[in-house]
């Protein structure tokens, strides 16, 4: 069979005129490509015989979904309650339901996402605090050792908040790639097609504040524990 595909489905499978797409489990040829229309729905489709559609589907007699374009945009609502009032039991939907559906969706979607990175931000902290007042703990001697030979309390301090900041980093970096590969999931499961205009910058500049605030609330105590350590009580610590 043959088919034509919008010009978003035909990125998605990078193919061209002449190329084959699997459909259902079935091999179709690529007879044409729709220019860009700016509506989702038709960038992002496969065209196909009507009859040719329901055998595939293996739903014959029966159709899921009528698209409808006015002429004017402004009658579009008109056109929709037109069609509820003739075909109570059918479903209208005009192009601002399907955004605001979408909308809805990417909202949610964040609201998931802000949820998982506040978590992770708390947890991050704890870790990090667990992690730093151990490692001063077991570094009470040393620390007494640089108070004795002359480093001051900030200097203590700076030097765990470097730390602090290290360990953030780390954690930064495992994140980001298990990050990718979750978003990569999750945003793969919108059916549609988005283009984010310097989210990417955004992003960075997000998480870098985020890392670093994290690495502050964490280091802050164990930096201050490690700063009130007595030279004398440190180098007899054992």
């Amino acid at each position: 069979g043959k088919v034509i595909i919008g010009n978003i489905r035909a990125e998605w499978y990078g193919v061209k005129l002449g190329d084959n797409i699997s459909v259902m489990g079935k091999n179709l040829t690529v007879a044409g490509i729709l220019k860009s229309t700016n509506n989702m729905l038709v960038d992002q489709a496969v065209v196909m015989p009507l009859d040719y559609a329901q055998e595939l589907f293996n739903r014959q007699g029966s159709v899921s979904c009528v698209l409808i374009t006015a002429k004017e945009t402004k009658k579009v609502e008109s056109i929709a309650s037109e069609i509820e009032a003739s075909f109570p039991n059918l479903e209208v939907m005009t192009q601002k339901d399907m955004v605001k559906i979408v909308n809805d969706a990417l909202a949610n979607q964040k609201m998931f996402m802000d949820m998982i990175n506040n978590t992770a931000m708390m947890v991050a902290i704890v870790i990090i605090i667990t992690v730093m007042v151990m490692a001063v703990t077991e570094r009470t001697k040393e620390i007494g050792t640089l108070r004795a030979i002359g480093a001051s309390r900030f200097t203590i301090l700076g030097i765990i908040m470097i730390e602090s900041m290290f360990i953030s980093l780390i954690a930064y970096l495992i994140g980001v790639v298990i990050s990718i590969f979750l978003m990569g999931s999750w945003w793969g499961s919108i059916p549609v097609y988005l283009e984010f205009i310097g989210e990417e910058s955004q992003l960075l500049v997000r998480t870098f504040v985020i890392i670093a605030l994290v690495a502050v609330l964490g280091g802050l105590y164990p930096a201050y524990k490690a700063a009130k350590i007595s030279p004398l009580e440190a180098l007899r610590y054992e």
